[in-house]
Order: structure tokens, then C-alpha cells, then sequence
């Protein structure tokens, strides 16, 4: 995020939750959830309210209750895609698995507490280089802000899930340590809602995607227009 050229006359404090997996390399992970908090904070405004609560899907039993009870977060980032290397988390099961009716995927898709709790989710597209699928994660949910990946070029990433069904902004996908994907974008994206949140407190969902909008650029790819992010260049609290 940037400082916005209209400046709010207060700021309030708030909670964003990175809904990741955090386990290491040398614990069998890949350390997915620290490069994640890694981007956020490089592109957030860095200012000390906010605060980040990193919930850790290998060892956190009860998700839904800390995510929603206990946390009752402005924000929450979900960028974590589940792959076979995870498949031995006993989370992988319940955040994976709809039909349950009450894993965090449904609390996440589902939405209406949250909704209507003002916790704006951000949720990246997924890697599977598809269109429009019903199978991609989210598809067809209206509840998240689904973010695809732009390459260096500024187009749509050749990995990167799309279509205007299932993803509603891009950002770039550029990563630490050379990676790439959209879990990268989706941080971008958590760090521009987060920057709106604090400095527009009381701010209602809505508005927030309104804002999104105004801070879009419209491209024209294949035939197909796709809205890009990069800053925050108008912060109107009139809307």
C-alpha cells in the first residue's frame, strides 16, 4: 500500500489473520505462511495497529472458534492452497472437506457471520493455471476477494487461476526468494484492505469493495478485460 491523497483524519486499530500453514522446511513444510506475513508487511503501511495473527492450520484444533470468537478479525488473508505435501495435517481434512459442515473452508465460503461481522476475506485464486472452473478454489463465491497473479510483464500469470467468474482482481505474484504464485498477490491485496480498514475505521464491506474499484485499472487481455491493483491512490470516505 501507499499513503492515499486523500489522508482520513483518524485511524483505528486492527486485527488481519493470515489463515496459512506455517510449518518449516525442516518440520516437512515449506514455511508457505511466514513468505506470506513476509509480503504483507512489506507492502503494508507499517503502522503498529495493526496486528497479525497467524493461524497455524497444523496445530490449531478448533478453528472456527478462535477465528470467529476469539479473534473477530478486520481482515482475513487465505492464501494457503492444500497440495500433497500437507496431506498428513489432520486440518488438510476438515479445511478441505465442505460436505462436514464445519470446516473454516465453509465458514470461509459461507461468509454470512463474517459478512455481516465487517471482516473482509482475501483469498487467493490457486495455481492451476484455469479459467473460470467450478473446481477453483472459491469459484463462484461472492463472499471472499479473490486475487489472481500478474507476471513482470503485467499480465495475467501463465499460473495463475483466472476469468471473471471466479477472480475478481490481479496483482503482482512476485514472491521471496524468486517465488512466484498467488498467495504473493492475495498478501498485496490483504495489505491494501488492511491500510483501507485502519484508516477509514467503521468502514462497511461494501465500501470497501467500492474502494477496491476506485483503485483498479481496468485491461484489456485477450478480449477479456481484468481489473489490475497496484496502490492506493483514492481514499474517499464519502462513498
Amino acid at each position: 500500500g501507499s499513503n492515499p491523497t486523500t489522508t482520513p483524519t483518524s485511524t483505528a486499530s486492527i486485527s488481519v489473520v493470515v489463515v496459512d500453514s506455517f510449518k518449516l522446511a525442516e518440520d516437512g513444510g515449506d514455511g508457505h505462511g511466514e513468505k506470506v506475513v513476509s509480503v504483507f508487511n512489506e507492502h503494508n503501511i507499517g503502522n503498529p495497529t495493526v496486528t497479525e495473527y497467524e493461524l497455524n492450520l497444523w496445530d490449531d484444533t478448533n478453528p472456527i472458534t478462535t477465528v470467529q470468537q476469539e479473534m473477530d478479525p478486520d481482515v482475513i488473508n487465505t492464501s494457503w492452497v492444500i497440495s500433497d505435501q500437507f496431506a498428513e495435517s489432520p486440518m488438510v481434512i476438515e479445511f478441505n472437506n465442505p460436505a462436514n459442515g464445519s470446516s473454516l473452508r465453509d465458514v470461509l465460503d459461507t461468509g454470512l457471520d463474517i459478512w455481516n461481522n465487517n471482516t473482509t476475506i482475501v483469498a487467493s485464486a490457486g495455481n492451476d493455471s484455469m479459467e473460470n472452473s467450478a473446481s477453483a478454489p472459491w469459484a463462484f463465491s461472492i463472499f471472499p476477494i479473490v486475487v489472481g497473479a500478474l507476471d513482470d510483464t503485467g499480465n495475467i500469470a501463465s499460473y495463475s487461476n483466472s476469468g471473471a467468474e471466479t477472480v475478481h482482481y490481479y496483482h503482482s505474484g512476485n514472491g521471496p526468494d524468486g517465488g512466484s504464485g498467488t498467495s504473493y498477490s492475495t498478501a498485496r491485496v490483504t495489505a491494501m484492505v488492511s491500510d483501507i480498514k485502519e484508516q477509514l475505521p467503521g468502514i462497511s464491506e461494501s465500501s470497501v469493495r467500492t474502494l477496491l474499484e476506485k483503485n483498479s485499472v481496468y485491461s484489456l487481455e485477450d478480449g477479456k478485460y481484468i481489473q489490475k491493483l497496484d496502490e492506493l491512490t483514492t481514499l474517499d470516505a464519502s462513498i
